[in-house]
């Protein structure tokens, strides 16, 4: 199937189909699942990752601040490697790491770094997992909009952090369609619920629930989370009903990730194909016009 494929994307140069053929294929020979978390500006992505993986190492602040897609990871040291766009590498602190991915250190990516990548003994909990802090969306600042679009086909476990305040978004919502194209599994990280009453929450929840049958044939479970003190169960029944599982069935995991990438890259397929017979027909038709 996939030879198929690239032999679709090759002939018709389509570019799109070849940068899923490329996350299939990765996704293939890897031994670990992306958990991404993805969503607006300021819905509090790194300050989640932080709290969860229990130290700061990613940048937080209030405007938006990161603008390079960042890798943490489990390893038996602690480091962080950046990788530029050009291909080169550099090891640095990992208190050092703001400079490369925060938009105020390295604004419009000028540094053009690809990604960062962390590496935690802490995480040994949670090895074959590697957590994916991606730049906000809906800013102005487009260029974290699209470094996190381009990003998004190499997904597996997608988190999509959407703040109490509002609640959800057109923008959310379409964001939430284009992730189960590429994972059957995304969850809605309904984040600081401790801004609201037990009451307005399960008001906030009803609302996000309606909106997403509303619009969507398959809808995301919704976890709310916050960092804050008091709210730690949180944390744990993320834990629980979010990671735990992963880790537990990998292999099923896996196998769930790449049925859904294959048959979004078919569907693609059958789209080019599509086109190039409607162009062919029309074409053969002008040709016979020309002709008579």
């Amino acid at each position: 199937a996939t030879q198929f494929v690239s032999g679709i994307a090759s002939r018709y140069q389509a570019p799109s189909l070849l940068r899923l053929l490329d996350s299939y294929n990765k996704t293939a020979e890897s031994d670990a699942l992306n958990v991404a978390v993805f969503g607006r500006f300021k819905a509090g992505k790194s300050s989640f990752l932080n709290h969860l993986i229990g130290s700061s190492v990613l940048p937080a602040g209030v405007i938006p601040v990161t603008s390079v897609v960042t890798d943490v990871r489990f390893d038996e040291r602690e480091h962080a490697t950046i990788e530029y766009l050009d291909g080169r590498c550099e090891n640095v602190s990992i208190h050092d790491i703001g400079d490369f991915v925060s938009e105020r250190a390295n604004p419009d990516n000028q540094k053009g770094v690809a990604t960062v990548r962390v590496g935690l003994p802490s995480l040994i909990g949670y090895r074959g997992l590697h957590f994916i802090d991606t730049p906000g969306l809906e800013s102005v600042l487009l260029h974290n909009t699209r470094a996190s679009e381009n990003w998004l086909p190499n997904v597996g476990l997608a988190l999509v952090a959407v703040g109490v305040d509002p609640p959800l978004s057109e923008h959310d919502v379409a964001l939430i369609e284009n992730l189960y194209r590429q994972t059957p599994e995304v969850v809605l990280l309904l984040t600081k619920v401790d801004l609201v009453s037990g009451e307005e929450l399960a008001e906030v929840r009803t609302f996000i629930e309606q909106q997403l049958r509303k619009r969507l044939i398959q809808a995301p479970r919704i976890i709310p989370y916050s960092i804050r003190p008091g709210f730690e169960h949180l944390r744990g029944e993320f834990r629980e009903s979010v990671l735990e599982p992963r880790l537990g069935h990998f292999a099923e995991e896996k196998e769930r990730l790449l049925n859904r990438k294959m048959r979004t890259m078919l569907a693609e397929c059958e789209s080019y194909l599509r086109l190039a017979l409607g162009a062919a027909s029309r074409v053969s038709g002008e040709r016979r016009l020309l002709k008579e």
